[in-house]
């Protein structure tokens, strides 16, 4: 569940494919701002033969629906092209797809997309091939996307635009609550050095990006490429800021002081839990210490560190909960995120619960819920997302309280909500942090008490 709505430049590169070889290309995003399309007369209006529709597994349900809807005009004569569907849901799902998709697409489909269009591909089922150069990739189509309300901001830096890039594909890590080894693959592919800082450098040019925020899922694997990076930008005298997503470890405090030198700002860390016993079933193969001792070292150095945890997994118990909450206390990252778990389609713990029941839910795409989610789900999230992220038959033995003593931290955040102009100075000043740690300060001490309470 997220409301981080940036580029999704898996799509871009398609798009990017696609302008390479002389075709004309449109781009809507219903995730960003639902559009509708499907229901006016946009299709024959630009004579669109191909109508392409990324879809992940939370928005799976939309897809079908638009995948119906664009049957219907065909029924009705009002349209005539084809349907092709890909993204991650399609390599992890196993539920088969309506016979109205022409085209599914499995795994990455840069060299593949251009043949469909042209209709050199005829089978119904693609399965994309695996790209080892990814410097032959053309640059993302940010075009499509620069002129959209994406979030272009980031907590930790107080200059805008940041722009997503994303230089690298596959993880060679096995985490047992994820599926993204069964989209990208276990096989790491990166750009090299150069063509990063090539495209950072496009982007400042054409787009005045002030930063850069590299969403993938290691940015600092390659610890020969994450040098020669920062190496490169420090003699290029570049100054751009930016983010990534890392791993506790391996990691060590030269590499960190090199990145800062290099102009790294902020660092993401799946940190997940404080307790060893949920670490060794996540397989995350990391152990508190690990993640203690990164963590000291961002804060000498001056990186400022988010940190994501998982409450509500199978088999975890109170005492593991206090764990993470004790790791959390002791370690002070710059930011936290505490979500619950959701089983995901394609990863190792998902067919463990299948296989062993230990789940209280299935939803309709397939998504699996433990005994305590929507109790945790209705503590933890803000109040929106918290209903939008709640099992329908589950209903939360604890209720969010409705009459709770109003705090500063609400008074700031309902003064906020719906000012842009309240919202710029208040981030301006720091006061949006100060409240989201207040506001973290009470989660964590309602869990702390939850956690007692399951003891």
């Amino acid at each position: 569940m997220t409301h981080d709505k940036r580029f999704p430049l898996g799509v871009g590169f398609l798009l990017a494919a696609l302008e390479k070889a002389g075709h004309k290309t449109f781009f809507l995003d219903n995730f960003l701002s639902p559009t509708q399309f499907e229901n006016t007369d946009y299709l024959m209006r630009n004579k669109i033969d191909v109508v392409g529709i990324s879809s992940n597994t939370i928005c799976s349900r939309h897809t079908l629906h638009l995948v119906d809807a664009l049957d219907e005009l065909r029924r009705t004569g009002k349209w005539g092209g084809r349907i092709v569907v890909g993204g991650p849901h399609t390599a992890v799902t196993k539920t088969p797809w309506p016979d109205a998709v022409d085209h599914v697409v499995i795994g990455e489909a840069d060299h593949s997309i251009v043949d469909i269009i042209e209709g050199r591909v005829k089978d119904r089922v693609i399965h994309g091939k695996r790209i080892d150069d990814l410097d032959s990739l053309p640059r993302p189509a940010y075009h499509h996307f620069a002129h959209l309300p994406y979030d272009v901001r980031v907590s930790a830096i107080r200059d805008y635009p940041i722009f997503t890039m994303n230089t690298s594909r596959g993880c060679p890590f096995c985490c047992s609550f994820c599926s993204v080894g069964g989209v990208w693959g276990s096989a790491y592919r990166a750009f090299s050095a150069e063509r990063i800082v090539d495209d950072i450098e496009f982007l400042r040019r054409d787009y005045g990006v002030k930063g850069i925020f590299f969403r993938e899922d290691n940015f600092t694997f390659d610890q020969r490429r994450l040098t020669e990076f920062c190496e490169l930008l420090i003699r290029k005298n570049s100054k751009m800021k930016w983010l990534c997503e890392s791993r506790v470890k391996p990691m060590s405090r030269e590499i960190l002081a090199l990145m800062k030198r290099a102009g790294c700002r902020w660092l993401y860390f799946g940190c997940e839990s404080g307790s060893p016993r949920m670490l060794e079933l996540y397989r995350k193969k990391i152990s508190p210490d690990d993640i203690r001792r990164t963590l000291a070292w961002c804060r000498e150095l001056g990186i400022r560190a988010y940190t994501s945890w998982m409450v509500g997994a199978p088999s975890e118990t109170g005492a593991d909960i206090a764990m993470t909450l004790d790791l959390i206390e002791e370690t002070k990252p710059w930011s936290i995120g505490l979500g619950v778990y959701v089983g995901l389609p394609g990863s190792e713990l998902y067919e463990k619960c299948l296989q062993e029941g230990n789940f209280s839910e299935m939803d309709d795409i397939g998504l699996l819920y433990g005994e305590r989610h929507n109790e945790l789900v209705n503590l933890i999230y803000p109040r929106q997302m918290a209903k939008a992220a709640m099992v329908p038959h589950s209903p939360p033995r604890v209720a969010r309280p409705e009459n709770r003593t109003t705090t500063a931290t609400d008074q700031i955040f309902a003064r906020l909500r719906g000012n842009r102009i309240l919202t710029t100075t208040a981030r301006l000043l720091g006061l949006l942090q100060v409240a989201r740690l207040q506001c973290r300060r009470n989660v964590l001490g309602q869990l702390r008490r939850l956690a007692v309470a399951v003891e």
